[in-house]
């Protein structure tokens, strides 16, 4: 896949970057789809990557659990649409970077897929509590 430079000498999106260094890996699979580029492992669907700035991220929920503190203490980090799933903005380096690390993880999590994969997430739940204000204490 080729990632040019716009027409105005601007560099290409950090996104798009990202997309091509994801083609390299051997373990995933690029796949053209209407809403973007996805990426899939074994058949399995873990990455999609619309034309914005953002890309979806299949973590699963044992994973999201497990790594609870430092997702919600990322601003770049959202709960995905659907369970299991996160959202990153890739807009600079750094984040583009982070959205390759937990690709990374969340190729591991899903070559590792066991039946616990398949529960839901608290994850969604603890994120909303910490962004509802606490009354005061009497």
């Amino acid at each position: 896949m080729a990632v040019l430079a716009r027409a105005d000498g601007t560099p290409p999106e950090y996104a798009a970057s990202v997309a091509a260094r994801l083609t390299a890996w051997s373990d995933l699979t690029p796949k053209r789809t209407w809403r973007g580029l996805e990426f899939r492992v074994n058949g399995r669907r873990i990455v999609r990557m619309s034309k914005g700035r953002t890309a979806e991220l299949r973590l699963t929920a044992p994973v999201i659990d497990r790594w609870e503190s430092v997702l919600t203490g990322c601003e770049q980090v959202s709960t995905g649409e659907r369970d299991g799933w996160i959202t990153v903005r890739i807009a600079n380096r750094n984040d583009a970077e982070l959205f390759l690390a937990l690709v990374s993880v969340a190729l591991k999590a899903t070559l590792n897929c066991s039946a616990a994969a398949s529960r839901g997430s608290k994850w969604r739940a603890v994120r909303r509590m910490r962004r509802t204000p606490r009354p005061p204490r009497p």
